[in-house]
């Protein structure tokens, strides 16, 4: 059975051979260098919208762009309120027995 993320991946595996194909290489990219989608899109397979970056990079521009989300700063702040009562909790009552 087909999933979208079979597809998703099926995807990323065809980005990666098109990117080696292009750059006349044999061997396979080591596993810390990615193939990023600069529109986003994983299915746009197009070598002017592929870019090889480290895996460290990749990471940190996809977690940069979802944490800059409105929704997102929401549900940090809610986040952080939950842990301030945490600890508000946790310095009154000490720690728990029951962990």
């Amino acid at each position: 059975m087909t999933t979208p993320e079979n597809k998703k991946a099926y995807s990323r595996i065809k980005a990666r051979r098109k990117l080696m194909a292009h750059l006349n290489v044999s061997e396979p990219f080591p596993a810390n260098i990615h193939v990023h989608h600069k529109d986003r899109n994983p299915f746009n397979n197009d070598l002017d919208n592929l870019q090889l970056m480290s895996s460290s990079e990749h990471i940190s521009l996809h977690s940069r762009e979802y944490w800059a989300t409105v929704d997102n700063k929401d549900t940090t702040k809610r986040l952080l309120n939950r842990l301030e009562s945490l600890l508000v909790c946790f310095n009154t009552f000490g720690p728990s027995n029951n962990i």
